[in-house]
């Protein structure tokens, strides 16, 4: 994606670095219809999805992440 600075994974977190953020102050509704929380932090947007996961949640996180770079 074009906005995304770099892309890491730092024990059980999920991390994505974008470039701007003028995006981030109307997302959070946006991706809560999704009904994943994603917490945009400074240039950072994180996700703690528990070890357990299933495969049909961890898809829905990530596809509630590309939403979310989407929708910028």
């Amino acid at each position: 994606h074009p906005n995304v600075k770099s892309c890491r994974v730092i024990g059980g977190v999920g991390i994505i670095e974008v470039k701007d953020t003028h995006f981030f102050s109307k997302i959070q509704e946006h991706v809560l219809e999704t009904g994943v929380w994603i917490r945009p932090f400074e240039k950072i947007i994180y996700t703690t999805p528990p070890y357990i996961i299933s495969s049909a949640d961890l898809t829905r996180v990530t596809s509630a992440l590309k939403s979310f770079l989407n929708y910028s």
